[in-house]
């Protein structure tokens, strides 16, 4: 299991809204094609179902929609939305780690870092390896954060993906 995995799955034990077939969903309708799900609505007594379709450059490729049957509907596999930060702080929370983040992306615990233990408390303090762990605030999607951020909550993690 790779760390993007390991962290998808904390996020979907800590708050499983995340595989509801909600706006933004990724929907597998048949095999190997995933289309991004937008509503399903009632008209005129039948399902119409509205989904946009990716290129491989990540923009719009196209938006359709059609009416699928009940069974067509049971036999969709929900992949689930993008895991967000929100995701990951509940997923942290869930975990009891003692992690917070300040408002410009930076990942900081409660302890003392002299002594690397968070029961002895002496304040907030920045989590640093060799940089900063930070998550990036303009793109909120956790497959767009760094490797080293993605390592770091994965590691922090790792039991709550299992």
């Amino acid at each position: 299991m790779n760390n993007l995995e390991i962290i998808r799955r904390a996020c979907i034990k800590a708050n499983p809204s995340i595989l509801e077939l909600k706006f933004g969903c990724e929907v597998e309708r048949f095999v190997g094609e995933i289309d991004t799900f937008v509503k399903l609505a009632c008209w005129r007594d039948k399902n119409v179902a509205v989904f946009y379709r990716k290129s491989k450059n990540g923009k719009v490729d196209q938006l359709f929609n059609f009416e699928p049957t009940d069974d067509e509907i049971q036999n969709w596999k929900i992949l689930g939305r993008p895991i967000r930060l929100s995701d990951v702080l509940l997923a942290l929370q869930k975990a009891n780690k003692n992690i917070s983040i300040q408002d410009y992306g930076c990942f900081m615990w409660f302890g003392n870092p002299d002594k690397n233990d968070p029961c002895e408390i002496e304040g907030w303090n920045e989590i640093f390896g060799d940089k900063r762990i930070t998550w990036d605030l303009k793109n909120d999607n956790l497959e767009s954060q760094s490797e080293e951020t993605i390592k770091f909550l994965a590691n922090l993690l790792v039991m709550e993906g299992k």
